[in-house]
């Protein structure tokens, strides 16, 4: 990835211009940078000669050197207990994963779910990426993943996707309502339209097991807007047949409800040794 987004954007205007050069037959002088047709033996500015170059030999290229692949250290216990919660089907079905890094949370979850080997569907979703929280972002990322529909799409494809998970036409004007599309609430007061979106976004995810065994893990859910947290919380509380893994960091913990909680400690000296 780029440093910075004007980097990025000086060397996109710098391939461009190379195609526009290349489109009108231009070059760039070598010692001036003018610009003038490549049928010129010489500079029109400078007058510098504008000799080919013999072609260049090939350059003998180094066989990159295989690195070093790290094991996680001292994560046994913790990947274990995450792939047992995730792979079991007693109560709770809900774990709250905490721990003061994203980057581990995120490094032990996929490894957990390595763990868990086929025959469990994983519904990952995460905070929104341009760090505005926009409102309901990772319900409606998680809710499409379950309909199996992208975050664009029809009435009549929402339709087609409700039914297929064995719920009822009640539930499309608040799926509807959740993927900004016009339905019977459009005219409602708001917190009766908050009330049916959320409603019927619980039982879509909760329907989520009707296809199989399935696991939603919530990833730093310190950076949701409020009212995809809303959602949470009611799903951690009766998460149906759902297997459920909320990632959050130890400050954001508070407020939440009781809950099985399993936590990262800081490694032992042996292990960091």
């Amino acid at each position: 990835r780029w440093p910075s987004a004007s980097e990025m954007r000086a060397r996109v205007q710098h391939l461009r211009e190379r195609r526009r050069r290349a489109a009108s037959g231009e070059l760039a002088c070598g010692h001036c940078g003018a610009l003038s047709a490549a049928t010129f033996r010489f500079c029109p500015e400078c007058g510098q000669s504008r000799q080919v170059a013999a072609a260049a030999a090939p350059v003998d290229v180094a066989h990159a050197v295989p690195g070093v692949a790290l094991p996680l250290v001292g994560r046994g216990p913790v990947i274990a207990e995450l792939t047992a919660h995730m792979t079991r089907s007693e109560r709770p079905a809900t774990l709250l994963f905490v721990g003061s890094s994203s980057s581990e949370r995120a490094t032990l979850l996929r490894a957990g779910f390595a763990e868990m080997g086929t025959g469990v569907t994983v519904y990952q979703a995460t905070s929104d990426p341009s760090g505005l929280a926009t409102a309901f972002f990772p319900i409606r990322a998680l809710v499409a993943a379950v309909l199996e529909l992208p975050p664009v799409c029809s009435h009549d494809d929402l339709l087609a996707a409700v039914a297929s998970i064995g719920l009822s036409a009640r539930d499309l004007p608040g799926i509807a309502e959740l993927f900004a599309q016009e339905s019977p609430l459009t005219h409602l007061e708001p917190l009766v339209r908050r009330r049916e979106l959320i409603t019927s976004a619980l039982r879509v995810l909760r329907a989520a097991a009707t296809r199989g065994r399935a696991v939603i893990a919530l990833e730093n859910v310190e950076r949701f807007d409020q009212p995809s947290l809303e959602i949470v919380r009611r799903l951690a509380e009766d998460a149906g047949d759902v297997r459920v893994v909320i990632s959050s960091s130890v400050s954001a913990v508070e407020p939440w409800p009781p809950l099985r909680r399993l936590e990262i400690a800081p490694l032992s000296t042996a292990d960091l040794q």
